[in-house]
């Protein structure tokens, strides 16, 4: 009960710290909403709970780093020879599964992922000379992580996460055939040149990487911050506000309009997890005063090295008016630095090619360094 009271005061004085900042201005007011839900997990069936248990819980199934500097171990010409045979078949199957599940849609994936699970313990267990020991942690790891991002698919994690589950499932994969390659090549020289343990495989691929200028694109300074954000050169950007304190960006058709502010105090940062950032944007949401609301979804995403905060959701602000579509999100920088943003369409949803417009816009926003000061 104090949990949730906490809450609610910290989403007023967030509310404060925007309300503060506004005017008479409506476009000013608007971008004094924060927002979005604590999601509770999506209903899994109990099949898709045992799939996402089975692929974190088993123990034996961790994969262990190649020791440095490495040991003479035994790598026997036929015992290396049965190994691969036994591999190269396994991983044939593996990789019919895969194309499988690929093209199944997701209320049917369950059984498929199920098969996934049981060749990956087939291959954990599979006997290999002592020189496949670092092989056999890669390939687990590479269909571990392939598991993982059709598990994400299925419960119905954002699309930003999936689709970062899904790049480092298909970065790990590339480099286990590199590496079996190499192995097939010659057993023992492979292990003793291979610097590639499952561990650092795992965190390189997981690694967010920094925002890249598209063609086409420009920088432009966020205001009252040392920020800055990167939008196509044909929006219109324009500071705004009782102290030119905010920023709105504008589409040339004028369908999409992204209104933005550097939040100081008071926002986001001032909880450590995710789950409760959330919940403290749903409950700003809810408390206004819509004449309709309808929430679509509320995630949390990855954009580059930022993190985003993000409610989706249709509403009318006073009886009469139209409804439309709007996101409400807070971006929070690997610097520690939070953007409160308010994207809005005149059409009635936003297209795929907005969302990703939108990615690569929440990706960019990121700490002035003194070098890029001293540059312009």
């Amino acid at each position: 009960m104090i949990r949730n009271i906490l809450f609610v005061i910290i989403s007023a004085l967030f509310l404060a710290t925007l309300i503060a900042c506004s005017s008479s201005d409506p476009s000013e007011s608007v971008i004094q909403t924060a927002i979005a839900q604590t999601q509770e997990a999506p209903d899994v069936p109990e099949t898709e709970e045992a799939l996402v248990a089975d692929n974190e819980a088993d123990p034996t199934e961790t994969p262990s780093p190649t020791a440095t500097p490495k040991p003479r171990v035994s790598c026997r010409d036929d015992d290396v020879e049965t190994y691969l045979e036994e591999l190269e078949f396994m991983m044939e199957e593996w990789d019919d599964t895969v194309t499988i599940a690929e093209s199944t849609s997701r209320m049917s994936l369950a059984p498929i992922i199920q098969d996934m699970q049981n060749i990956k313990r087939d291959a954990r267990r599979l006997d290999r000379p002592e020189c496949a020991v670092y092989l056999q942690d890669l390939v687990t790891l590479a269909m571990e992580s392939e598991i993982t991002a059709l598990l994400a698919f299925l419960t119905q994690e954002s699309d930003t996460v999936v689709s970062r589950k899904m790049n480092a499932a298909l970065t790990i994969r590339e480099t286990v055939d590199q590496e079996l390659e190499a192995f097939q090549a010659d057993a023992m020289d492979a292990y003793l040149k291979s610097n590639v343990s499952a561990d650092t495989l795992e965190e390189e691929a997981s690694k967010a990487e920094p925002f890249l200028l598209p063609d086409g694109w420009i920088d432009t300074d966020i205001p009252d911050s040392d920020l800055t954000i990167s939008h196509p050169e044909d929006w219109t950007p324009e500071v705004y506000g009782s102290e030119n304190q905010f920023l709105s960006l504008d589409s040339p058709d004028g369908e999409l309009t992204i209104l933005l502010g550097a939040i100081h105090e008071g926002g986001l940062t001032e909880f450590e997890s995710d789950a409760g950032r959330l919940l403290m944007h749903q409950l700003a949401n809810e408390d206004n005063d819509y004449s309709y609301y309808n929430e679509r979804s509320a995630e949390i995403g990855v954009y580059n090295e930022n993190k985003g905060y993000m409610v989706e959701y249709t509403h009318r602000e006073n009886s009469g008016d139209d409804i439309t579509a709007e996101i409400v999100i807070s971006i929070i920088t690997n610097s520690g630095d939070e953007v409160f943003m308010l994207v809005s369409t005149t059409n009635d949803e936003f297209s795929q090619i907005d969302r990703l417009i939108f990615g690569d816009v929440f990706g960019s926003i990121r700490h002035v360094s003194a070098d890029e000061i001293g540059g312009e």
